[in-house]
């Protein structure tokens, strides 16, 4: 039974390092490789990876823990200014403020504005002054605009969300975790 454990853990870590490693498609092994094994480091290394491989030019680039760090950061702006500006602006087009729908899209608009200016400002300024206790913090408390937003849905009585919406708050959630994460190994360092 005891050897039967063993092998079926061995079997999945081998599982999860291929994985790893296959979401890192594009870059060299060596690359992967560190990507894979600063992500370790963090409570959720599959997302974390997952994140890092939507830049996958970057993170091949990266050299340190700092590196990486940035780029989550830089892509969890990214997904609070661009990507939500365009989900909402699509989703507006017919749905005039004053409908439910134009609504929750009001609500949605003004927790991403909110969570981008403090991304590309106040996170940003703390992370590049080495303040990571801060900026770790503030990346976090950026991240709840994807719950907001969805919270703003069923408030109006629009239950779910609209999917292409519901998918920019999932990747707001995420991707400020993993910024999070990244940035929490850096703290104590300068």
């Amino acid at each position: 039974m005891a050897s039967t454990n063993k092998k079926l853990k061995s079997l999945t870590s081998m599982a999860s390092f291929l994985l790893l490693a296959a979401a890192m498609a594009g870059t060299t092994n060596a690359d992967a490789g560190f990507v894979s094994r600063t992500c370790q480091k963090t409570k959720k290394a599959t997302q974390c990876v997952s994140v890092l491989s939507a830049d996958p030019d970057s993170a091949s680039k990266a050299t340190t823990e700092s590196d990486l760090a940035g780029i989550a950061l830089r892509l969890a702006t990214a997904t609070a200014g661009d990507a939500a500006a365009a989900a909402i602006d699509e989703l507006a087009k017919g749905n005039p403020p004053g409908t439910p729908l134009g609504d929750a899209l009001g609500a949605c608009r003004g927790a991403y504005f909110n969570a981008a200016g403090v991304l590309k400002l106040d996170a940003r300024q703390s992370f590049d002054g080495g303040d990571y206790a801060v900026a770790s913090q503030l990346v976090a408390g950026a991240g709840r605009a994807g719950a907001e937003c969805d919270s703003a849905f069923p408030f109006v009585g629009v239950a779910p969300a609209p999917e292409l919406m519901a998918k920019v708050d999932r990747d707001m959630t995420e991707r400020c975790a993993i910024a999070e994460e990244l940035i929490e190994l850096l703290v104590g360092r300068r």
